[in-house]
């Protein structure tokens, strides 16, 4: 027997602005373009809901897994692209038009004697393919000859992963790539940290494809950052919901706005709120 769909979710890489049905700051350009929910809406002929990747796995990593009790925490998306999902004081913070989270686009200076102007961003400067960028870089300096040799001599061959296999087996040139690489990460964070303040900060995206991750950049990040914080850091983990964290938290949002078309109340505090 088939199961009726009755709502459907879509999670993006992009600000949604849920008033106006707008989508921001995309990564892909046709997706500003075509109008997704309404496409989905016309062909399925069931309520269609637009959300942030980020704020998604926020949902899902505040609910399943065993839940966590903290109700200041960051979920941070550190993929090809840089990203992150809020929840403060117990709810999803979303911003005025859902860019809140945009973490990636944090300018962190420019260089104005290059002939041109350039700009770094956080996602520009820490995204994951960063770590290719730090290996190619010691390899045309006549290091990493090792690293080289793992990849076949091939530029294309030498990933986030295979610098993650290496370090782990003890290189010492791979290693300091992934601390190179926490140094970076720690500046964007850092700029979170003193921003929002959270208990925890929860890291997912292709970090998770990282062999020994905690050990050669998280732990290490931690120590940059004692040095550029001045109060407690929070704690910082992995998330446990793997890659399947935007799913789980599409299900439960398409879940609640299904519940709440027909029952638009939510006890909040002893009192009702529509």
């Amino acid at each position: 027997q088939d199961i009726p769909v009755v709502a459907i979710t879509i999670a993006v890489p992009a600000a949604i602005d849920l008033d106006n049905g707008e989508v921001h700051a995309v990564l892909y350009r046709n997706m500003k373009e075509l109008n997704i929910k309404q496409m989905f809406e016309k062909t399925f002929t069931v309520p269609v809901f637009l959300e942030n990747n980020e704020n998604l796995a926020a949902i899902a990593e505040k609910h399943y897994g065993d839940g966590i009790p903290e109700n200041d925490f960051i979920y941070m998306t550190i993929h090809h692209g840089i990203g992150a999902g809020c929840f403060l004081n117990g709810r999803l913070y979303r911003g005025f038009n859902g860019a809140a989270g945009e973490i990636g686009y944090q300018h962190l200076g420019s260089n104005w004697f290059s002939g041109v102007k350039e700009r770094s961003t956080f996602e520009s400067i820490a995204a994951v393919h960063q770590i290719q960028r730090i290996a190619l870089n010691l390899i045309h300096g006549g290091q990493g000859e090792e690293i080289f040799q793992a990849a076949n001599y091939s530029y294309e061959q030498i990933t986030h992963r295979l610098i993650g296999d290496l370090a782990v087996q003890g290189n010492e040139v791979a290693r300091s790539i992934l601390d190179e690489f926490s140094k970076l990460l720690s500046v964007g964070v850092g700029n979170v940290l003193v921003t929002i303040n959270p208990e925890l900060v929860i890291f997912g995206g292709q970090l998770l494809d990282i062999p020994g991750c905690n050990r050669f950049i998280i732990e290490p990040m931690k120590t940059h950052l004692a040095e550029l914080i001045p109060f407690p850091l929070p704690t910082f983990r992995l998330t446990r919901l793997g890659r399947e964290a935007a799913v789980i938290g599409a299900c439960q949002m398409g879940l609640e706005r299904t519940i709440l078309r027909h029952f638009p109340y939510s006890i909040t505090g002893g009192g009702r709120d529509t």
